[in-house]
Order: structure tokens, then sequence, then C-alpha cells
């Protein structure tokens, strides 16, 4: 008995490891300059010796609220087709968006992001996603200026 439950662990673990290779990761059009084929690319790069500017621009249809590990950046409420400016930020940084948890039902929204530099500043629009397979919840600026999404 215990040696048939582990053979079936390991059939099972073995269709799961066939099933996950077969996913395709792709970067975000257009993707970033240093761009290689693979697997986690960056969307965009910036120039790490120069301060961080990030605009998101909502455009779901209710509040979103953000989190960013720059401690001197005052969080704010971002409604609904408005625009939040953060400038002057420092690298490495992280930053989550996230639908405003006062709205009910909250944890069902998935948000997606699509990342645009103008010069050195981040554009961030941030749009409701159909499913959790479309859907970021963090972006994440690297020391070197590259700018992933998760």
């Amino acid at each position: 008995m215990f040696k048939s439950v582990i053979i079936s662990s390991l059939l099972i673990a073995t269709a799961s490891l066939n099933i996950f290779s077969c996913i395709t990761v792709t970067a975000q059009e257009p993707p970033a300059n240093t761009y290689k084929d693979g697997f986690w690319q960056p969307v965009a790069r910036l120039n790490s010796k120069i301060p961080i500017t990030i605009l998101i621009i909502n455009k779901a249809d209710f509040s979103i609220d953000y989190g960013i590990t720059d401690a001197k950046v005052k969080q704010s409420l971002i409604r609904p087709k408005q625009n939040v400016t953060l400038k002057n930020l420092k690298y490495p940084l992280q930053l989550v968006i996230y639908p405003d948890y006062n709205i009910a039902g909250s944890a069902n929204y998935f948000l997606q992001y699509t990342v645009r530099l103008k010069g050195q500043i981040v554009e961030v629009t941030v749009e409701e996603a159909d499913n959790s397979n479309e859907s970021h919840r963090a972006l994440d600026i690297q020391e070197t200026g590259a700018i992933y999404l998760y």
C-alpha cells in the first residue's frame, strides 16, 4: 500500500513537471533595449543614475491603493480615472498596487499593469484584468534600472 502511494505521488509529480514545462513567459511589448530571448525579461530599463519618477494611472472603475518600499512616500487612494505622481524615488524600489480593501469583494478583483517609459518617467497604467492569469501584483525596479512585473 505504502509503495503504491509513493509511486502514485511520483507519477503525479512527473506529470506536473511536464505540464509546467510547456508554459511560456514572454516580455511585455516593447521589451527593454537589453532584451534577450528567455524567461524573466525586464519590461523596460531606466538610467539608474537618475532618481525614479512613477506616474500611476488608474483606468479601473474602482479605487486602487498602493504600497511602496520608499518610506518617505505618503500613500494615497487613487480614485477611478485619476493619476498620482511619485517623484524623486531611490533604487531599488518595489511597488504593489491593489484594489481598495474598503470595496466589498475587492479580493476578487484582478489588476493588470502596462509600463511605458516617457524619458525617465515610469508610466504605470492600471486596468482591471479578466482573471488572475493576466494580473500583476508588483512592479520591481532594480538597482540596475531594470523594471520587472510580477
